[in-house]
């Protein structure tokens, strides 16, 4: 099963000029620039953006809540701009990604990652009363917004964008970090809340145009042409 950060690389191509919002660093420019992308960043943390220097064209050190983004990057400057595992960490991510949007360059597109609240290890969780924040995974502990496929398609229908590319990693209901066990559960919970959309959904990662239609309906073309030479 691929990971999150595989199928990043895989929606962003090769040959783009990328910006790597929170770019960390640079683990994901370095396989960027490996594919032929150009890559600048933004990163809050000013060492790992000194890390990431080495990967990218330029990185800028700003806190994405406050960042003028366009001031920074101008207009139209980028083919893709990825968030790879960051809205979630963010207070207003809505806000982010609307500042966002207008560095995207004609044919551009966001390509972002986000944990998936509705896991069902998550909701078995909950039918105990447990909700355990941990240092990494469903319940990190820096994480301050949760998202279903729902929200996090309708946070990008209100930044102006919309999905047109939908793929997700998996993990098992007992098969997280969250440990929670099946012998704990009657088996016709677990069994209906595996039946349930998304339960084994641990990211969802998506690709996302500015809502054009006649562009949104041209990325789906493609991508049903590309599906179909594939089979």
């Amino acid at each position: 099963m691929p990971t999150s950060h595989a199928l990043i690389l895989e929606l962003v191509g090769a040959n783009k000029r990328v910006l790597d919002v929170g770019c960390a660093t640079g683990y994901l420019a370095q396989e960027l620039a490996a594919r032929g992308c150009t890559v600048s960043g933004v990163e809050y943390d000013a060492d790992a953006a000194e890390q990431a220097r080495k990967f990218l064209d330029r990185v800028v050190v700003a806190d994405l809540e406050t960042a003028d983004l366009v001031e920074e990057f101008g207009r139209e400057q980028f083919d893709a701009v990825v968030f790879g595992d960051v809205l979630e960490h963010l207070r207003d991510p809505l806000e982010v990604l609307r500042r966002a949007r207008p560095l995207l360059a004609r044919g551009g597109f966001v390509v972002i990652s986000v944990p998936n609240v509705a896991h069902g290890a998550l909701r078995l969780a909950l039918l105990k009363g447990r909700w355990e924040y941990r240092s990494l995974g469903l319940l990190d502990d820096t994480h301050l917004r949760f998202f279903t496929r729902d929200s996090v398609k309708s946070m990008l229908r209100s930044a102006g964008l919309v999905a047109v590319d939908i793929r997700t990693t998996t993990a098992g209901l007992f098969e997280t970090e969250l440990r929670v066990r099946a012998e704990d559960y009657d088996a016709a919970v677990v069994a209906a809340i595996q039946a349930e959309p998304d339960a084994t959904t641990y990211q969802f990662v998506l690709k996302a145009v500015a809502d054009d239609a006649d562009q949104a309906i041209r990325e789906l073309q493609e991508r049903e042409e590309l599906h179909l030479r594939r089979i």
